[in-house]
């Protein structure tokens, strides 16, 4: 899956609530209105007609996204959340982590 191994056991054991919907404006539409925190998508999206999205670190280029709300009254912690996220894929790409995860999908 695009968020590894780690985000699919997370969501099974009830750690992440995974909801999904049937086109990449409805997910994030939900993010906007603050239904979900962030949306993960494998290609670029305009999210001009939804203020309350930040588009944060892409993975590779037009290979993986992350959006969050900036709905942050509701989660104090989300700046905290969105530094340590691009941080760690930051070093993910200098390490080569990223390059060898993306091999197995190519």
């Amino acid at each position: 899956s695009m968020g590894g191994v780690k985000l699919e056991k997370a969501i099974a054991d009830g750690t992440i609530k995974l909801i999904e919907a049937s086109t990449n404006k409805a997910c994030l539409s939900r993010v906007d209105r603050g239904i979900a925190d962030v949306y993960l998508n494998n290609e670029l999206m305009d999210t001009s007609a939804f203020p309350m999205v930040k588009k944060v670190i892409n993975i590779k280029e037009n290979s993986g996204y992350v959006g969050f709300t900036l709905k942050t009254k509701n989660y104090p912690f989300m700046a905290d959340v969105m530094v340590k996220f691009n941080t760690v894929i930051k070093d993910m790409k200098k390490s080569g982590e990223v390059e060898k995860i993306l091999q197995n999908y190519k």
